[in-house]
């Protein structure tokens, strides 16, 4: 055992997973035993994988593979929490280069009236999050429902997507409809509708420009001088709406 300590403590982890599974094989007895190695080998294995996918972001400088594989590296190692800590460490670090967060609601202030229009409040059940630790349950009011996100100093120029995680926990006859207004001046600004008609988690991934893109122009906005986004609910448009938001960001085209 003392062996397989002085591996892990240098971070030899093909070595450190073959000396386990030998002192598992040859000398653990008790259950207790056995388990406490299977856990060894589990962090060894692990710390191996998260090794692997950093080497290959360093050799290729492709950042897509690297971030898929992280979120599904912390979804199988959810109950190894030194080993999802360090994933999250290294997915933050790889995404912070072609991600820029609008809002992921880790400091959402429910109370604060210039925000939203509706009821906004926090959620922490990690089957409702997509990023952090935090989302939001978004429930509109009567009329316009409206939440603002500021976006001032900001280029939209530089990113080529806008992406974000929405979640329905049910699907209505008359699917309601949410307007993301990317706003430049008062008259100014780019509009995408998107009907919210599926159940469960969908992911918004949308050109801002060119071929693919929905949004359509209003007046004379400008993608450098954007100065808010506006995310926009009409309850005369299939009923009041009741969703879960997190992660609203714009993303550079990457490989």
């Amino acid at each position: 055992m003392e062996k397989i300590q002085s591996l892990m403590q240098q971070e030899d982890w093909k070595k450190a997973i073959k000396a386990i599974k030998t002192y598992h094989r040859k000398h653990a007895k008790t259950d207790e035993e056995k388990a406490e190695v299977s856990d060894l080998l589990t962090t060894a294995e692990g710390r191996l994988a998260l090794d692997e996918i950093e080497t290959y972001y360093r050799k290729r400088q492709k950042i897509r593979k690297p971030v898929r594989d992280l979120n599904k590296f912390i979804g199988e190692f959810e109950e190894f929490p030194e080993l999802v800590e360090k994933a999250k460490g290294l997915l933050q670090a790889l995404r912070s280069q072609f991600v820029h967060v609008l809002e992921d609601f880790e400091e959402w202030d429910e109370d604060d009236p210039t925000r939203a229009g509706g009821k906004m409040t926090p959620v922490e059940d990690a089957k409702l999050v997509k990023h952090g630790e935090k989302s939001a349950r978004w429930k509109t009011g009567t009329g316009w429902s409206s939440l603002l996100i500021d976006c001032t100093g900001l280029d939209w120029g530089e990113y080529a997507f806008f992406c974000a995680w929405i979640f329905n926990e049910k699907k209505s006859p008359r699917p309601s409809y949410i307007r993301f207004d990317p706003t430049s001046g008062m008259d100014h600004y780019w509009a995408y509708r998107l009907a919210v008609d599926w159940v469960g988690w969908k992911e918004i991934r949308m050109p801002l420009s060119g071929r693919g893109s929905l949004f359509s122009k209003h007046g004379n906005p400008q993608w450098d001088s954007i100065e808010y986004l506006r995310i926009r609910h009409d309850d005369e448009a299939g009923g009041r709406l009741e969703v879960i938001l997190d992660d609203i960001r714009l993303e550079k085209a990457v490989k």
